[in-house]
């Protein structure tokens, strides 16, 4: 039995229509049918159309095709590599956010940080700039940090590491973890008149 194929235009639509949340566009939904390619939920067939592995006789025309579908992104959803399916289903319910992040997110890094900027003073036009340098560079180390583990992550054969950037920016606002407030801290002893 040779397989349904979609064309990548026509899926795209109907994974926008059907599945995904309301708010992700056309740009987004590719890099996401990218993802499903690496997961081996879709395969991708020459001249850039797909089947869904599982189900290569399914049409997207049936209207329970769209059940079908899910029912196979809740399996995937479950493994290691299919944690962020659930950020991108359009019901949205807690039961699809991912459980079982991949084990990267467990670990914390132990390596030491290169911290060639944030260094001693070297020769500065004006020292305050470096120190608000040094600041902002410490507060935006964990979100780099996080931002890389989930790229690694994301990333595969079909899956470029821009896709996995758009893929992450989608998901950061939807995680729960907030930033722990830091004290205010003095930058120059200075007094503004």
């Amino acid at each position: 039995m040779n397989p349904q194929l979609i064309p990548f235009s026509e899926l795209s639509v109907w994974l926008k229509n059907w599945i995904l949340y309301e708010e992700t566009d056309l740009e987004l939904t590719g890099c996401f049918i990218h993802y499903l390619t690496d997961l081996r939920v879709l395969t991708l067939f020459p001249s850039n159309n797909y089947f869904i592995s599982n189900k290569p006789d399914i049409v997207l025309n049936d209207p329970l095709t769209a059940d079908i579908f899910l029912t196979i992104l809740e399996k995937e959803l479950q493994t290691q590599r299919g944690f962020a399916i659930g950020y991108f289903l359009r019901s949205k319910s807690k039961e699809y956010f991912p459980t079982n992040l991949p084990d990267i997110f467990q670990e914390k890094s132990e390596a030491p940080v290169k911290r060639s900027i944030f260094s001693a003073p070297g020769k500065a036009s004006d020292l305050s700039n470096l120190q608000i340098v040094k600041k902002v560079g410490k507060q935006l180390l964990p979100f780099l940090e996080l931002e890389n583990k989930y790229i690694s992550v994301l990333r595969g054969e079909n899956v470029s590491k821009e896709d996995a950037k758009r893929l992450f920016q989608y998901i950061l606002p939807q995680i729960k973890e907030k930033g722990k407030p830091k004290e205010w801290e003095q930058l120059s002893r200075r007094r503004h008149k």
